[in-house]
């Protein structure tokens, strides 16, 4: 129950706040390689200058602004080393933990999780997941009920991370809470951390600036192009995969993606889900004539748009310059649902603790996503969910059995 209930939390926690949220930033996809420590991420005064002019108003106090930065510099500034990280995830030894194992066999065990993880991955990365490793361990020897959570979980690891930053910053963060509004600035700035971050980074990027260099006045849809060029996954809806459905139909024969490998399959699931959904969605409706007429036509207007939008990107910028080749990859990005452990997807995060395998989660998302677009937002429910989508939409039953190898529910 713990892995579920942090997977709730950090939805409910790390809400972007709206001044931010109308940036849609995701990162460019780095923000796990940030929490784990294993790209250089934005320097920490980047950070908060994205925080303060997207998220702090106006009429508060300056002092308090000034104390705000310095707190989220020295914040995002700290990254530990095991030792400082066992002390720190040692906390004060005493309750029933001290009764189950000693202080030092706590930190030796919490030293030895990070050896053996860090051969695959970076150390801070390792560090962030011994630290959950250390309370299943304790958790089982105190006899706890309820599920462990998995230290390679996302969400886990971001509120570990939250913990491991706050000694590092201890000064800065109570010189700021004594002042006015200090609290509540404070607050949301752990609230909305990760789109602060996530923008940063794609300030950071250089393919935002290869976006700004793309011709928008060719295109119907610029916001959706520059989007995908700036290698931001685009926020999908019904119009927006309608419209991207009419783009792959022209894009996909002139101009192959097959040197994206990893990311065929899921281009290809995402045209099967978007496009039978609209047939199924069509046939549905009996003889609700006004309703097929509403559905047929909004999606015949938005696969339109995007046929003529790859048209334009194709005469324009061709298959294989570095507009397109990002566009591609872009586009990869938006309808892959992510399978690895470390996935910031509630619904594979949910999936993949009920019986089905990563893959088979991350799979079911994406061809789901035709009846729900923001799928990967949603939790699944083993006794319900996949009985919802192929209601909503039978034709993709079968491709559920053999693509994603999900035959018993």
């Amino acid at each position: 129950m713990r892995n579920i209930f942090l997977l709730i939390l950090c939805t409910v926690i790390l809400v972007p706040t709206a001044a931010l949220a109308q940036r849609r930033c995701d990162g460019g996809g780095k923000l796990p390689a940030y929490l784990s420590g294993s790209i250089d991420g934005p320097r920490p005064s980047a950070i908060a200058e994205v925080w303060v002019k997207g998220a702090v108003p106006g009429d508060v106090d300056p002092a308090s602004v000034v104390a705000l930065r310095a707190a989220i510099e020295a914040f995002e500034r700290q990254l530990l080393s095991a030792d400082q990280a066992a002390t720190i995830a040692a906390g004060d030894w005493t309750g029933w933990r001290a009764k189950l194992m000693s202080r030092d066999e706590f930190i030796s065990g919490f030293l030895d999780e990070v050896r053996r993880r860090a051969g695959s991955q970076g150390e801070y990365a390792a560090i962030l997941q011994a630290a959950e490793a250390m309370r299943n361990r304790l958790d089982d020897m105190n006899g706890a009920a309820g599920a462990r959570g998995r230290p390679e979980d996302p969400s886990a690891m971001w509120l570990w991370d939250l913990t491991m930053r706050k000694p590092a910053a201890k000064d800065q963060v109570s010189l700021l809470l004594s002042l006015p509004d200090g609290k509540w600035l404070w607050n949301r700035y752990l609230m909305g951390r990760k789109v602060a971050i996530a923008c940063a980074l794609d300030d950071m990027s250089a393919l935002t600036l290869l976006a700004a260099t793309v011709d928008k006045s060719l295109f119907r849809r610029p916001d959706v192009v520059t989007m995908l060029v700036a290698g931001r996954k685009v926020p999908l809806d019904y119009p927006v995969m309608a419209y991207l459905s009419g783009l792959l139909e022209v894009r996909l024969p002139n101009c192959k993606l097959t040197v994206y490998p990893d990311g065929w399959a899921s281009v290809e699931r995402f045209q099967q889900a978007t496009v039978q959904n609209a047939m199924s969605s069509f046939f549905s409706r009996g003889f609700d004539l006004g309703g097929v007429v509403f559905d047929s036509v909004e999606f015949a207007t938005n696969a339109n748009t995007g046929r003529a939008d790859a048209e334009a990107l194709e005469e324009k910028y061709g298959c294989t310059s570095p507009v397109a080749l990002a566009f591609a990859n872009g586009l990869v990005r938006t309808v892959r649902v992510d399978a690895s452990a470390s996935s910031d997807s509630l619904f594979v995060q949910s999936c993949s603790v009920q019986g089905l395998s990563l893959k088979q989660c991350a799979c079911l998302a994406e061809l789901g996503r035709g009846v729900a677009p923001a799928i990967e937002k949603m939790g699944y429910n083993p006794g319900t969910t996949i009985k919802w989508i192929t209601l909503r939409n039978p034709s993709v039953t079968i491709q559920i059995a053999l693509l994603c190898g999900i035959g018993n529910y």
